[in-house]
């Protein structure tokens, strides 16, 4: 029998961070713009960005939990 473990995810690019958040690539773009959002950078030319899935968890956290009223 063999037992196989899932792992979470430490990290995701940007295709990955924005399937796991539901939040558009635009957004979380911007978001690590601004500073809101911490992005890394992997690979010899530092060409692929990298997002931490506790760094994630903690931005989508920060969003507000209503609509702001108009």
């Amino acid at each position: 029998m063999t037992t196989h473990l899932a792992l979470a995810a430490v990290s995701y690019s940007m295709d990955g961070a924005v399937e796991a958040s539901g939040i558009s690539k635009a957004t979380l773009t911007k978001a690590i713009a601004d500073g809101e959002l911490v992005a890394h950078y992997v690979g010899v030319k530092a060409s692929k960005r990298v997002v931490l899935a506790t760094d994630l968890a903690e931005y989508v956290a920060s969003l507000p939990t209503e609509r702001p009223k108009r």
